[in-house]
């Protein structure tokens, strides 16, 4: 009879737990929320980070906390979130750099930029200008004349090889048709090298360009984008220049480590989607220098899919390699 009455017993634990898991989704989030960012505080891709996670923070009624976890290229943060429990209440933000680019150019990395995670949703979108010191040509065509006539003297300012900036500056001078000198510096710095003269142009975010480029220490000299920017109105995009169809920019998303219950994914992205109709929000990313955006989960996986070839295609045109 005891025996009878014990098997009863964990039958009813059976049954009762698949209820509970349930109900913890959705409930979900019933817990604070971390955000990795795996990037160092005060870049662009950290600014939308913390924009998205006070957003979320007022839809979900539970407190999104961002936390940094630079390195590595991004490695760092990543694995941190593969490593960490699979319940939803640990994501990652990503971005061209982490995602696509660094797959790109490191072979063995400690996690798969597709099957160790589950995206949400790429919520914020940037586009990249074209900056240049006071004293160089203030438009694209004085400077691609100019650098034709003095091949390997014009110094473009990135923020490390491979990295986003990097890959811009080589995708305009392969289609300019000039041969730049490429200087790395250490994540934004090089903003800094171009408002001080150490470097004369530099392909920036907008986010990051745009407080040098108010305070004039900088010149905005096309935005890489098909349409004008709305922070930049005045400047004009590649494509009107004559460099047609030129497009360089970054994007900002979350995803999460695989294994994430379904139900809990889609929460969150049904959430940046209805946030990201707030004026209020929108404005928010606008003032930061970045065009909300909000895809689908399975948009998402798409264009991740899409920008991991196209970049990988720049990495290897231009036998790009780290150590």
């Amino acid at each position: 009879m005891r025996k009878f009455t014990t098997g009863l017993g964990l039958l009813a634990a059976a049954l009762v737990l698949p209820l509970t898991g349930a109900q913890a989704q959705s409930n979900y989030p019933s817990q604070p929320v971390k955000i990795v960012a795996a990037n160092t505080a005060g870049t662009a891709v950290d600014v939308m980070a913390r924009l998205l996670a006070h957003g979320l923070s007022g839809e979900l009624g539970q407190q999104f906390v961002v936390e940094n976890r630079p390195g590595g290229g991004g490695t760092i943060g990543a694995d941190a979130v593969v490593r960490s429990p699979h319940d939803g209440y640990t994501l990652l933000i990503i971005s061209p750099p982490l995602q696509v680019i660094t797959p790109n150019l490191r072979k063995n990395l400690p996690y798969d930029p597709f099957k160790s995670f589950t995206p949400i949703s790429l919520f914020a979108v940037t586009d990249n200008v074209l900056i240049g010191h006071p004293k160089v040509p203030k438009t694209v065509k004085e400077l691609v004349a100019h650098g034709k006539a003095n091949p390997g003297k014009l110094k473009m300012g990135n923020g490390g090889t491979g990295f986003q900036a990097h890959l811009a500056n080589l995708m305009f001078a392969n289609q300019a048709g000039i041969d730049a000198l490429h200087v790395a510096y250490k994540g934004g710095a090089y903003v800094v090298g171009v408002a001080g003269g150490e470097v004369e142009l530099a392909m920036a975010p907008l986010p990051l360009a745009m407080p040098a480029i108010k305070s004039g220490t900088v010149n905005a000299i096309a935005v890489a984008s098909m349409k004008r920017a709305s922070q930049l109105p005045d400047t004009p995009t590649f494509d009107e220049t004559g460099i047609k169809g030129f497009e360089s920019g970054g994007w900002t998303g979350l995803v999460a480590p695989a294994g994430v219950p379904k139900e809990v994914i889609t929460k969150l992205s049904n959430a940046i989607t209805k946030l990201l109709k707030d004026e209020k929000i929108r404005a928010q990313f606008v003032a930061a220098g970045a065009e909300p955006w909000g895809t689908s989960p399975e948009e998402t996986a798409k264009i991740i899919q899409q920008e991991y070839e196209r970049y990988g295609k720049i990495i290897r045109d231009n036998n790009i390699s780290v150590k």
